[in-house]
């Protein structure tokens, strides 16, 4: 793959394991990541929304917030240095 823009993760509490196997390309694409985070079903994994907060911004990621929903919340991340002034 050459290039991605553009990420969406919503997998029920896999969230954290899937950034960690998709490093290489956030370094090399700086996509931009839609997340929904949903913490009851976090609470049931080991790890919690923080820990996937932790991981983006020592990445270099920005949250934004989107919405909250009856099932989570959430953001897109964006990397610091591609966010237009």
């Amino acid at each position: 793959v050459e290039r991605v823009d553009f990420i969406k993760i919503d997998i029920e509490g896999g969230e954290y394991q899937a950034l960690l196997g998709m490093k290489k390309t956030l370094l090399r694409h700086n996509p931009v990541l839609l997340i929904e985070i949903n913490e009851d079903i976090l609470s049931r994994t080991d790890h919690t929304e923080k820990d996937i907060l932790d991981f983006l911004k020592n990445q270099g990621y920005e949250k934004h917030p989107i919405e909250d929903t009856d099932s989570g919340k959430n953001f897109a991340f964006i990397k610091s240095d591609t966010v237009p002034a």
